[in-house]
């Protein structure tokens, strides 16, 4: 875990290769304008804002979690999702994604950057958690809202909606 600023130049190219079942947690924003390259099966954690952050983001394999609105640097920069890779998506964002095959993961959050569609690409709104009912009728889903996606789409790959849950995802 990384809980301090990072930050690289604009000329640099900051690789983070995380191993299978391995976490990076990056906690401290990212102040750079350099670019960020994700490898490997793993997971790199997002969690704050990094609004001076204008770098791209490149997820050729593994996850990568955005846990807040800016954790992807302002909208001068592009995430792509590569087809070994994923995005989730916490909050809502406005960041432009170039999906390259991957797939982006958001639930009952908004989507309103430009989307780049190239390859067999999927965006997926997971089921929302369970809770059971205290008078003793069973389990259900929890009914957390819709999830938008408000962006301009386009590219000449193929792109899956995929919605698991009883919310729906509204293109």
């Amino acid at each position: 875990a990384v809980g301090m600023p990072v930050g690289w130049g604009s000329a640099d190219l900051l690789h983070a290769d995380v191993a299978l079942q391995g976490t990076l947690n990056l906690n401290g924003t990212v102040g750079a304008s350099g670019d960020l390259l994700k490898s490997g099966a793993g997971s790199l954690l997002l969690g704050l804002a990094s609004p001076a952050w204008n770098g791209d983001l490149e997820i050729a394999d593994g996850v990568v979690i955005a846990g807040h609105a800016q954790a992807l640097g302002t909208a001068a920069g592009l995430t792509t999702i590569r087809s070994g890779g994923r995005l989730v998506v916490e909050q809502s964002t406005v960041e432009p994604l170039h999906i390259d095959g991957g797939v982006v993961q958001i639930a009952n959050k908004d989507l309103t950057g430009p989307i780049e569609i190239s390859g067999s690409s999927t965006i997926f709104r997971p089921r929302n958690p369970l809770f059971t009912d205290p008078r003793g009728g069973g389990q259900f889903e929890q009914s957390l809202g819709v999830t938008n996606i408000h962006s301009a789409i386009s590219g000449a790959g193929d792109l899956t909606r995929h919605a698991a849950g009883r919310d729906g995802l509204i293109p």
